[in-house]
């Protein structure tokens, strides 16, 4: 027998805008981030939105991050940036952090279901790898009314893939080399395909970037001066 003092149940990503299914209710997403936010959380989140979060993911990191991170900080002089790991944080931590979120920026992957820790008035800003997209954040943020830009990779010289990522599973060579050389990642191909597409390093343009922070949502309260690029 197992017993739990807690259990939260959630829907699968195919259910929020995986694969492109869009089946699950919205007031069902509402009441999963109410009752998050009314269960974890001990902070006093309050009305300010005064924080940019950027997500520093091991697995599929951003290569030229410090350089975003300057960009970031000189655009918005009187917000805190904060360059954190989510997946390496408590709930509650992330509560706090993400409640007071004006601008949340991360890659495509597990740490934007956080999206629902999120007030109504901030923006996040996926970032997809080269050959890979999906819709299930964006409908994600939709359903939360969170203001959402994608920006998408498409130059391969800016992304450096790591192939011994499909060293976890044993696979024919015949496979290996499929998904290797293909041009892009596609649902046919064997499903480690997804990790192969997913887990490269990827290097931001920042000028596309800086806009697409502007642009994407509410300007920053404080009214700070636009950094020249």
């Amino acid at each position: 027998m197992m017993c739990f003092s807690n259990l939260l149940l959630g829907t699968t990503d195919a259910r929020i805008g995986g694969i492109g299914v869009f089946n699950s209710n919205p007031l069902d997403i509402e009441a999963y981030r109410e009752l998050l936010l009314k269960k974890y959380s001990n902070a006093k989140c309050g009305k300010q939105r005064d924080t940019v979060v950027i997500d520093q993911q091991e697995d599929r990191p951003i290569y030229n991050l410090d350089l975003l991170v300057e960009h970031v900080t000189k655009a918005f002089p009187k917000f805190n940036v904060k360059v954190v790991s989510l997946a390496s944080m408590k709930l509650p931590e992330r509560i706090a952090l993400l409640c007071r979120a004006h601008i949340f920026i991360a890659v495509h992957g597990p740490a934007l279901y956080n999206i629902a820790l999120m007030p109504r008035e901030g923006t996040v800003l996926e970032i997809f790898p080269y050959g890979f997209h999906a819709p299930t954040f964006q409908t994600l943020a939709k359903r939360l009314e969170v203001s959402y830009y994608g920006w998408q990779n498409i130059n391969k010289d800016r992304t450096r893939f790591h192939p011994e990522v499909l060293d976890r599973w044993d696979l024919e060579d015949a496979e290996r080399d499929l998904i290797i050389n293909a041009p892009k990642y596609d649902p046919q191909l064997p499903s480690p395909a997804v990790s192969y597409w997913t887990e490269q390093e990827t290097g931001v343009v920042l000028k596309q970037i800086m806009d697409a922070v502007r642009k994407a949502g509410p300007q920053p309260m404080s009214g700070p001066k636009k950094a020249e690029l």
